[in-house]
């Protein structure tokens, strides 16, 4: 191969660092862009093995391995996914990654390495992990703060509701009508901040009192939650129909309280005649797809990603029960578990929820 050649090729990825070694380790060429990189003058790393470039804890093991890719040359990359270093002159060391080229020539084989300095990815990487951790610590206090609050709130609502209950037992139509309305006012007032309050507990608790995954028959728990709800099935005359499902690890109280959810909002937004629910599931990919479908209300297209937010509602108190977060928990719930949920629902036609759970924890 002729040097000018090989010139030709380091001056047109001239903003990789390029170096060239032959199968003893020698540098025979390197770009200006490494020279600068390692920090070393023009011409100063020509001659020298490559291992001069390798932090001193690696360099016997790097032997070995120019060895090995000489013995086997072709196209790799190194450094991706793992920490990897290089070492300039002055011995302070740069997070590096590698691409290595075998190139044959008729008198001998070179190596053609491409080296990037990934300082500034590295740093990046660090600020979104340290982020993530601070974002983490910061919903943990948040979740705690609510909890705590929500306690502590429910002592004195405990007394108002108490003390409004006894006037309209007490006062009920005893007094005039604007009176009985009032009294009315407050003791609904009350039971709704209780089941606000009940409700945003529970909340808080998905996650921080997480149990470790076991393996769970999804019939089994799906047939304990019917049993659970049949005083609501029988009053509804809801028909419950469910294909054979897997076995997976999970939570299993956490996914008791998805499907209980599911179950319920299918039943609860079915305007006319008998709610039919029928629960599916299916392999897709690395996932289990799970789908509860009904013939209920249907959501209109613009509402389907809000009904997941805590407290969202699309109906008033009036038409369905409900403090509206009942969704934010099955989000919830489904996302500890490293998976999805979603709805496809057409307005009057009822709706398909799906949720997905990695198969890793088949």
């Amino acid at each position: 191969m002729k040097v000018l050649f090989l010139e030709d090729i380091l001056a047109e990825a001239a903003l990789n660092a390029m170096l060239v070694v032959n199968k003893e380790g020698t540098i025979t060429l390197a770009n200006p862009t490494a020279e600068v990189l390692f920090g070393y003058k023009k011409g100063e790393l020509t001659g020298q093995k490559i291992e001069v470039l390798v932090p001193e804890r690696f360099r016997a093991a790097h032997v070995e391995q120019r060895d090995s890719f000489f013995a086997d040359p072709k196209i790799r990359s190194l450094g991706a996914g793992r920490d990897l270093f290089g070492c300039k002159k002055d011995g302070t060391e740069v997070p590096i990654e590698i691409g290595l080229n075998p190139i044959k020539t008729a008198e001998e084989i070179f190596v053609l390495a491409s080296v990037i300095d990934i300082t500034e990815r590295k740093k990046i990487e660090q600020k979104l992990k340290d982020s993530a951790k601070e974002i983490a610590f910061l919903n943990g206090q948040l979740e705690q703060y609510a909890y705590i609050t929500s306690h502590d709130l429910k002592e004195p609502l405990r007394a108002m509701y108490s003390y409004a209950a006894l006037l309209e037992k007490k006062y009920k139509e005893k007094l005039d009508k604007n009176a009985d309305d009032y009294i009315n006012f407050i003791v609904g007032g009350a039971k709704r901040m209780e089941s606000l309050i009940n409700d945003l507990l529970e909340y808080t608790h998905i996650g921080s009192k997480r149990k470790p995954l076991t393996k769970t028959d999804c019939n089994k728990l799906l047939e304990t939650v019917l049993k659970n709800l049949k005083v609501v099935i029988s009053e509804n005359n809801a028909k419950v129909a469910c294909d054979s499902l897997p076995e997976i690890f999970t939570d299993e109280n956490q996914i008791s309280v998805l499907f209980q959810n599911l179950i319920v909002n299918a039943i609860k937004f079915t305007k006319h005649g008998s709610p039919e629910i029928n629960i599916s599931c299916k392999q897709e990919g690395s996932d289990w797809l799970f789908a509860i479908k009904d013939n209920g209300i249907g959501i209109p297209k613009e509402q389907k990603e809000r009904i997941f937010q805590i407290f969202q509602r699309l109906h008033t108190k009036e038409e369905y029960e409900g403090t509206g977060i009942g969704l934010a928990i099955c989000k919830k719930i489904v996302d500890l578990h490293g998976g999805k949920i979603w709805v496809e629902s057409e307005e009057g036609k009822g709706s398909t929820f799906y949720f997905t759970l990695p198969m890793i924890y088949s």
